[in-house]
């Protein structure tokens, strides 16, 4: 049986340090990080040497209470009685929902309950049912959260990896979403959780990714999957559309609004009624027709041309582009707040080439629906082939060279003869480069780390800003609890990216440049933390303490890109 909890262990360490010099070296309360994802490891995890407590959240009663051949759910717990006479026993492992006033209460409940258990276990004089292994507390879910915090202080070990796939352990992705978006890298895996979460919300959704990486195929996860699915998917290619048709195309317009109108038509913002409308490549967007589409996303209404009302439409929009879109605002090419408005949920598409070992398995997916016969594999040696090359077109290319092996062979080779000969035939049919070998690349290859990290510096000095924009919001909410949720939404996808970022150190090209990137994550953290509960003390922390920090974040960021510039 599948499950996904996670706890804090609570436990009495008899090596753990007094807190003063007065006092005395003795058992104390220790907590460490614990996570369940199969009965297995929970029925394991259950079954400790020592008296132990697993601190739950509320949440995820649920998951606990369909074990009841093992929990036994003591419900409610009741103040009068002592919790070490609600938990003892050995018929199974016993929960409780906790009534505590703050963490420090409830700690201080089970440490005494913990010290009753222990004395217990060494007396050889106690009965069976007088004994306690380990018992379940759950908790309101940001008394967890809090004490979820201590046990990352408490226990340094259980800190290293704070990886985005980490943060996201409880996003479960529904197996034929994984079917459908297929890789097996970390990128791949967190862009599947992001769609999780993503379709679950009604804001824009930005997609950045190079050409070919499978964007629109994000976007149509996002519909496939959440609850806009019964509406219409309508995909439009802003960078195909004529300028000067596209207002008309998006928006529509009414008989006689110019030559040609002969008829009303509906635009297709508004064919996406209660649908998701997919803005691909809007990085080609004019000025003029960004304004437009930043309007209609604000209002949720559109106007057809020659027609003076508006007309509401509820459609969620999810833009996709591969262009560098910070530049673009930068350089006045891209309006900055339809940007921002866009990236209120930023999933990105990795490329192939950074990702090789997502190339065996898109191959075989691609030639079962290819071929149409999924008993028809590739061969070993073509599979080795594939993966020496270096895919700039991603996905669709390989899908396309595939494609073309299929179309030109099927017909005069046998399947058992297809190999890497035949492969590099196709390459060669199409103009492409041939696979480049490993000891070919030196000459060029510190060149394209160069590039590499100019990307990911770009990446960076644009996180900076988007957080800066962020907590402009905040000032502008006035501490108004709906719009403070928005915000601490969007800087915990904010922290995944500054996370997946960070995951890469070397592309920040200087070791000082990371350090600063890397402390910039722990000073956020904070500054969430205190969104959350005091936001007034957030917004003195992100004046005395964030700003300069992010100055100083993209002070770096241009040092390195000068430097990075003059050898490229």
């Amino acid at each position: 049986m599948k499950m996904n909890i996670s706890a804090v262990e609570l436990f009495l360490d008899p090596n753990r340090e007094p807190k003063t010099d007065e006092e005395p070296k003795k058992k104390d309360l220790a907590c460490r990080r614990a996570e369940w994802n199969t009965k297995t490891a929970f029925k394991q995890a259950c079954s400790p040497e020592r008296p132990t407590a697993y601190v739950i959240s509320s949440i995820d009663i649920e998951q606990l209470t369909k074990l009841d051949d093992l929990v036994v759910d003591k419900g409610v717990q009741n103040e009068e009685i002592e919790l070490y006479r609600l938990l003892k026993g050995q018929d199974g492992i016993r929960l409780i929902r906790a009534k505590y006033g703050t963490t420090g209460h409830l700690k201080g409940g089970v440490k005494a309950l913990l010290k009753r258990a222990d004395k217990a276990l060494l007396n050889p004089k106690a009965e069976g049912n007088d004994r306690l292994r380990a018992c379940l507390i759950a908790v309101p879910e940001d008394q967890f959260r809090e004490l979820w915090k201590e046990a990352l202080q408490d226990d340094p070990a259980g800190s290293k990896d704070e990886s985005p796939i980490s943060l996201l352990a409880k996003v479960e992705v529904p197996k034929a979403l994984a079917e459908r978006f297929v890789g097996t890298c970390k990128k791949v895996e967190l862009a599947r959780k992001l769609i999780v979460l993503a379709k679950e919300d009604d804001n824009p959704v930005l997609i950045l990714g190079d050409t070919g990486t499978g964007k629109e195929l994000v976007a149509k996860c996002i519909h496939t999957f959440g609850p806009l699915r019964r509406g219409p998917f309508v995909p439009v290619n802003c960078g195909a559309i004529p300028s000067e048709l596209l207002e008309s195309e998006l928006f529509g317009y009414i008989k006689g609004a110019f030559t040609g109108a002969t008829r009303d038509k509906v635009g297709l913002w508004q064919s996406a009624q209660n649908g998701i409308l997919f803005l691909d490549e809007i990085g080609e967007l004019r000025l003029d027709h960004q304004t437009k589409i930043l309007r209609a996303i604000q209002d949720h209404k559109v106007r057809r041309i020659g027609e003076q009302k508006e007309t509401p439409v509820n459609a969620r929009v999810i833009a996709a582009t591969n262009r560098d879109l910070p530049s673009m605002v930068h350089s006045g090419q891209f309006r900055e707040d339809l940007y921002y408005r866009l990236r209120w949920f930023v999933i990105s598409t990795p490329r192939l080439q950074d990702n090789p070992e997502n190339v065996a398995l898109l191959a075989k997916a691609f030639w079962a629906k290819i071929t149409g016969n999924s008993n028809w594999t590739l061969p070993p040696d073509i599979i080795s082939e594939l993966q020496t090359y270096r895919w700039p077109g991603n996905a669709r290319e390989l899908k396309s060279v595939l494609a073309h092996l299929y179309a030109v062979f099927h017909n005069i080779v046998p399947r058992h003869s297809l190999n890497a000969k035949h492969l590099r035939g196709v390459f060669r049919l199409l103009g492409q480069a041939a696979a480049i070998e490993p000891d070919e690349l030196p000459a060029d290859e510190l060149s394209r780390h160069a590039v590499e990290c100019l990307r990911h510096l770009l990446e960076a000095q644009d996180l900076i800003l988007a957080f800066r924009n962020a907590f402009q919001r905040v000032l502008k909410s006035k501490t108004e609890p709906k719009a403070l949720k928005n915000v601490h939404r969007t800087m915990r996808h904010h922290m995944l990216e500054l996370e997946r970022l960070c995951q890469q150190p070397l592309l920040f090209h200087g070791k000082s440049t990371f350090g600063i990137f890397e402390g910039l994550i722990e000073k956020l953290s904070h500054f969430d933390d205190l969104l959350f509960s005091v936001p007034v003390d957030a917004v003195t922390y992100w004046r005395s303490i964030i700003d300069d920090h992010l100055d100083s974040a993209l002070d770096a960021v241009f040092h390195e890109r000068d430097w990075l510039m003059k050898g490229v």
